[in-house]
């Protein structure tokens, strides 16, 4: 049909002459002057003599570009809001209305509409049930066909190709705005303020408080919202369609089966399972039992694949212990606990390493015992070039935290071009190119790894199970348990006075990791600001907020706050004129940049700088008495340098870190991504009730937890349910870091010098106050410790001896004590008196929480709060993250 003319093919003379020759009629009638029944019998009966169906004309008059084509078509599709009539005001409603009372007054027409009804609805169902790509075999379903399988908006145009007449149906049902929709959007163009309560009638609902459904804010360059979720008509329509497939159908089962995974992992009960199952929305609990059981046995099945290929790869594991029926204990019962063994196969990218040198099994065992030649001032003591190293380090992080931090940031100009300078700032020694980590979960082992015994039982399992063949948050408890305090009163430069000044009202002996990150950032945060106030001459807060600075301006004063306020000599000079305020704010500042360098260090995957830190810990460690993990900082440094070959060293570097996305800064430790996968074995996928055994977590709930997350997560952005960030959840953070900072500016601190004494806390049963200052540098402390034969033993104790081939037996933290068959002068009362003496400084550590624990670990870090927040991963915990 040509519908591109633009005027018609005949005019008004044609049908004048074949009026007067042809046409019968009565002396002087003009053909509009004939009565309209006649007029309508002579056009159909021209139709008919054509052969034009009646259809093919209306296809012709609604979408000819012939202006009196047009005219016509607008007027009959025009409504006519004044006319009496209900059927004059639109006239295809009146057709509606006469269509089917002909279909009721007649039963042929009835038939015929039915016959054709059928024939549409029969025909796309059709097309939808015969679609292959819309039937899932189990047996045919791995871990990676998932995501390319549940693809919503794919699957959405493609229900909108197999049945463009149901889903037009169905838009006209879910698009169609009421009374109310009307109104809220003409108030919102004019600008009026919407009033719910006033403006509610009988064609509103408590749901029209949701977002609208055809947002044009939101949608797409496709017409439909940005990214892979959907409208919520087109989610109405889709879930609409795949009920009714499947419950024709139930092979066509692609989006009732991962509607089905989504809700069965996220805990949803039994009964509500079938009662969906029955109405088509998701199929049956069996088969979703039967899809955990497949999805399991190919992710262990992808991790044999990684295993068995050529490249390199390593399997890290975890003890994971899980409460059986908690809530049915009754007093006189005792706790029952699964303890089990979680682990993950990662693939480490072996360029640039050569993997016969670095697992050459010969040359690992002749170096063993090599560490006997090590020095503590070579190798423990940081050299100049590493004190550099933390000196361009420390004025990137002040640049940094400046830059993200300091009010009115987003109105500085120059904000991309600052970005770029900035990190530049940021000194690397090797770090790894970003991409993203090949890691796939293994799954659970009925084995307790916590012993030597159940680690050699666990790698028979892992044997068996193949077919083939860590880092904690020291750092942080380190910094809280030096720079806490005891008295708010005598050290208001302290953490915990900080703590207490912003209410914080986690207990401090029951301390959580991301509470105590959360205070440590604050307070450093605002320290840093308001080290930049004083070397500006500022004095109030607004002062700073207008601040508008260049980007030189932000690189020299980030130098000059790091060596007046984050330097060992700045510290010694306020404590030689007994300013232990501001002595304790710049131990405070430095040690905190520590753990920021040591995060950026994680984040990029620089293991050289993370070496770096770790010469520096090994001594804070030592002197804040946590003598267990400063040796794990000494064996890796002297495990490294003396007894890895340079091959292994970077195989092992790689195997440090884990990058879930690829992108670049986004790194985390391989340990964090456990404790992950951990997490959700233990608190979100977990079986209910009597379902929690161990064959089950096995069988249907461990090693599948990455295809869970992946399409709970799909699924959920799918249907509305977005990505919340975490920043929101932080409470009022400009409004601490304010209040943090006009804390300090009524102190008087980091200004001049002022007689400002701590005595350390006084002993149990003393009659004298203490003369010593309970703020003392944790490093020099450290050294002191480390070079007074505490090396020499811990070497001693940790060398191979080839002869008895093994390792003595002692713990290399301290020094041996022996109290029998003492004499004074003897080795063992020089050893006893030492270790107190080593010990006495570290009573000025002493709070009174749990923190005063040097032997244990006691920040908690089980829940997903703790685990997002933990060390690397990008995004900033503490509303970090760059706004441009």
């Amino acid at each position: 049909m040509d519908t591109d003319k633009e005027t018609l093919e005949y005019d008004q003379e044609l049908w004048e002459g074949i009026w007067q020759d042809k046409i019968p009629h009565e002396p002087n009638q003009t053909p509009k002057k004939m009565p309209f029944w006649q007029r309508l019998h002579l056009l159909f009966t021209f139709m008919v003599f054509l052969d034009i169906s009646l259809a093919s004309y209306l296809d012709f008059m609604f979408t000819s570009r012939i202006q009196q084509v047009r005219q016509r078509a607008g007027k009959y599709l025009q409504y006519y809001g004044s006319a009496t009539s209900p059927g004059d005001r639109f006239a295809p409603a009146r057709h509606w209305q006469i269509w089917h009372q002909n279909v009721k007054a007649r039963p042929h027409l009835h038939d015929i509409v039915e016959d054709c009804a059928k024939e549409i609805a029969l025909d796309e169902s059709n097309k939808i049930i015969t679609d292959s790509s819309l039937k899932i075999k189990m047996k045919e379903l791995t871990n990676k066909s998932i995501l390319s399988l549940l693809s919503p908006r794919s699957l959405y145009k493609k229900y909108c190709q197999h049945a463009p007449f149901t889903t037009g149906i169905l838009h006209v049902f879910t698009d169609s705005p009421n009374r109310y929709r009307k109104r809220k959007v003409a108030k919102e163009r004019s600008g009026q303020e919407l009033n719910f309560d006033e403006d509610l009638d009988s064609d509103a609902g408590i749901d029209d408080m949701l977002p609208d459904s055809m947002d044009p804010a939101e949608e797409g360059e496709d017409g439909g919202p940005s990214g892979e979720s959907l409208s919520n008509s087109e989610a109405v329509i889709m879930l609409v369609i795949a009920m009714l497939t499947y419950l024709q159908n139930c092979s066509t089962n692609l989006l009732p089966l991962f509607i089905g995974l989504f809700f069965v992992v996220n805990g949803t009960h039994t009964g509500v399972m079938e009662m969906l199952h029955n109405i088509g929305l998701l199929v049956s609990v069996d088969t979703l039992e039967r899809l955990k059981e497949q999805i399991s046995k190919s992710a262990i099945d992808y991790a044999i694949d990684l295993m068995a290929s050529p490249g390199l790869w390593f399997i890290i594991f975890d003890n994971i212990n899980i409460y059986l029926r908690k809530w049915e204990q009754r007093l006189m019962n005792k706790n029952e606990m699964l303890h089990a063994t979680n682990s993950a196969a990662i693939g480490i990218d072996g360029e640039g390493i050569d993997i016969e040198k670095a697992f050459n099994l010969e040359d690992k065992l002749k170096r063993r015992g090599e560490r006997r030649h090590a020095n503590f001032v070579e190798d423990i003591i940081p050299t100049g070039d590493d004190s550099e190293h933390m000196r361009r380090s420390f004025q990137f992080l002040i640049a940094d935290s400046l830059f993200r931090y300091c009010p009115s940031h987003k109105e500085w100009k120059n904000r991309r071009e600052m970005v770029v300078e900035i990190e530049k700032m940021m000194p690397t020694d090797r770090p790894l190119p970003a991409k993203k980590t090949d890691t796939r979960p293994f799954g659970v082992f009925d084995v307790n790894e916590g012993s030597k015994k159940g680690q050699i039982s666990l790698n028979t399992e892992m044997l068996k199970r193949s077919k083939k063949l860590s880092e904690q948050s020291w750092a942080m408890q380190m910094i809280v348990c030096t720079h806490l305090g005891y008295s708010p009163v005598l050290d208001p430069a302290s953490l915990g006075t900080h703590k207490q000044f912003l209410n914080r009202v986690w207990d401090a002996s029951k301390p959580n990791y991301a509470a105590a990150k959360s205070l440590i950032r604050h307070s450093l945060i605002s320290r840093l600001l308001h080290a930049t106030a004083v070397i500006k001459g500022f004095h109030t807060w607004d002062e700073l907020e207008n601040w508008r600075p260049t980007c030189k301006e932000i690189k020299e004063l980030a130098e000059t706050i790091r060596d007046q306020f984050a330097d060992f000599n700045a510290a010694e000079e306020r404590k030689a004129q007994q300013d232990d305020w501001n002595a304790h704010s710049i131990y405070f500042i430095r040690d905190a940049l520590f753990f920021l360098e040591f995060e950026s260090a994680v984040r990029h995957a620089d293991a050289g700088r993370i070496l770096r830190v770790l010469k520096f810990w090994a001594l804070a460690f030592r002197g804040a008495r946590q003598h267990n993990y400063a040796c794990e900082c000494v064996e890796i440094l002297v495990h490294f340098k003396y007894e890895v070959s340079e091959d292994l060293q970077k195989a092992l570097e790689c195997a440090w870190f884990v990058n879930e996305t690829g992108e670049p800064g986004r790194w985390i430790p391989s340990d964090l991504y456990l404790e992950r996968l951990n997490f959700w074995v233990k608190r979100v996928f977990i079986a209910k009730g009597n379902g929690v055994t161990i064959e089950y977590i096995m069988k249907k709930g461990s090693a599948s937890v990455e295809a869970f997350r992946q399409a709970s997560h799909i699924i959920a952005n799918c249907f509305g349910d977005p990505d919340k960030s975490r920043r929101h959840k932080e409470v009022a953070f400009l409004t601490d870091i304010r209040a943090l900072f006009e804390e300090l500016e009524h102190l008087g601190l980091h200004r001049e010098s002022r007689v400002c004494f701590i005595p350390a806390k006084p002993q149990a049963n003393a009659t004298k106050p203490r003369t010593d200052s309970a703020v003392i540098d944790v490093q020099v402390q450290g050294i002191e410790i480390w070079n007074d034969g505490n090396f020499l033993h811990y070497i001693r104790l940790t060398t191979y001896d080839p002869n008895t081939k093994s390792y003595p037996i002692g713990n290399p933290a301290i020094k041996v004590k022996d109290n029998r068959n003492q004499e004074e002068g003897s080795e063992e009362e020089e050893e006893r008196v030492e270790i107190e003496r080593d010990c006495d400084h570290a009573t000025c550590l002493d709070t009174d929480t749990a923190f005063d624990n040097a032997e244990d670990l006691v920040l908690d870090f089980t829940n997903l709060v703790n685990i997002e927040g933990e060390l690397g991963g990008g995004d900033e915990f503490s509303n970090g993250q760059v706004v441009l």
